[in-house]
Order: C-alpha cells, then sequence, then structure tokens
C-alpha cells in the first residue's frame, strides 16, 4: 500500500483499481459512529429548482446529493446556503467548496451531507428517522424539518375534527363514526411524531 493510496484527494482515486487492504484502511480510517463516512465535494450545479452537489467517497467512488435552490424567502434556511457557510463560505465564494471535506450517509438510495464541524450530527443521522421511510420514499424531508413539523400540525387538526364531521355526517354512534375515530387517533400519533422529529432534526444556523 502506498503513501498516495492512503492520502490525498478523493476523487483522484479510481474503485476499480484499488486493492482490497487499501479499501479496508480507507473506510477503517474515514468511517465514523452511525455509518457516517467522509466524503470530498468535486462540484456543484443547478438543474432548474435544484442544486446537485456531487462529492467522491474515500475509494473514489462518485456520488450526488440534491437541495432546494434557494429563495428570498428561505434563503437562510436553504439547506444548500447551510452548508455552504458551515464550510466557511459564503455565496459568492461558493465555487471554493469544491475539495472541502464533509460528512456522508446514504440511506434507501439518498445521500445525506453534513459538515465535519458540526459536532452535533449524530443526533441529524437518519436512523431515528426510519419511521418515515415507506411514507416518503427517503429522508431528504428532515433536510427541511419545518416542512416535517407542519405535516404534523395538519395530521393533529384532522385529529381533532375528523370524529366531529363524523358525527355530524353519520350520527354519535354508527360504523362510520367508529372508523373515523382510530382514523383521528393514528393520525393525532402521526402528528405527533413528525413534530418530535422535526425538533430533533431543526439546527441553528
Amino acid at each position: 500500500m502506498t503513501s498516495s493510496d492512503r492520502h490525498g484527494a478523493f476523487a483522484s482515486r479510481e474503485p476499480e483499481t484499488i486493492d482490497d487492504t487499501t479499501e479496508l484502511y480507507l473506510l477503517e480510517e474515514h468511517t465514523h459512529k452511525g455509518g457516517w463516512v467522509t466524503a470530498e465535494i468535486t462540484g456543484w450545479q443547478r438543474d432548474g429548482e435544484e442544486v446537485i452537489v456531487s462529492f467522491a467517497l474515500p475509494t473514489g467512488e462518485r456520488t450526488e446529493t440534491t437541495y432546494p435552490w434557494p429563495t428570498p424567502k428561505t434563503f437562510d434556511e436553504n439547506s444548500f446556503i447551510r452548508l455552504v457557510r458551515s464550510l466557511g463560505y459564503s455565496a459568492a465564494s461558493i465555487d471554493y467548496i469544491v475539495g472541502e471535506r464533509v460528512l456522508a450517509r446514504e440511506h434507501s438510495e439518498s445521500w445525506t451531507l453534513i459538515p465535519p464541524q458540526d459536532t452535533d450530527y449524530e443526533r441529524t443521522q437518519p436512523l431515528g428517522a426510519a419511521w418515515l421511510v415507506p411514507l416518503f420514499g427517503s429522508l431528504s424531508i428532515v433536510e427541511r424539518p419545518i416542512d416535517l413539523a407542519m405535516i404534523g400540525i395538519c395530521a393533529i387538526f384532522l385529529a381533532i375534527m375528523l370524529p366531529g364531521f363524523a358525527a355530524v355526517a353519520f350520527g354519535p354512534v354508527s360504523l362510520l363514526v367508529s372508523i373515523s375515530s382510530t382514523i383521528a387517533l393514528l393520525s393525532f400519533v402521526f402528528g405527533i411524531l413528525c413534530i418530535g422529529t422535526a425538533s430533533l432534526y431543526a439546527r441553528p444556523d
């Protein structure tokens, strides 16, 4: 194993040419608690209303993740802008993020990035929100905790209103009222879980 195999830019490596011993070393060197790995940003580009950030894993494997394109209303809260700022850059110097190291984790074929300077990354890992995958298909929604909180609030509102509407429409005692009460209970629990998860994943700028 040569020194160049162990150090240097991740993007300069070709996964197909790395021997097994070197691959194991790189994984050991750059894997962190919770399944996070160190990654190296290789570029970014706009694609419509999204930003695609490409990066390389320690073995040289290339992959990417997407963020919503910032708008005037959400600029400071935008996850891409937060990533750039946490790396020490502004929008005017955004191209300098190329080559920076960040933490990355794959879950359900979707990657999440978080800067290595953020020592609170352990509480933002997707494991705590794995229950969301069957519903939303990915965990990218945790990058927008406010959206998840709003879903929770709507679910709780539905839980409060549904039994009353059912009682008025079908009478106080009926099978449909019982069914609506069960749905309301499940909706209430879902809402609490959404709000709790959103508060867990929210991080101050």
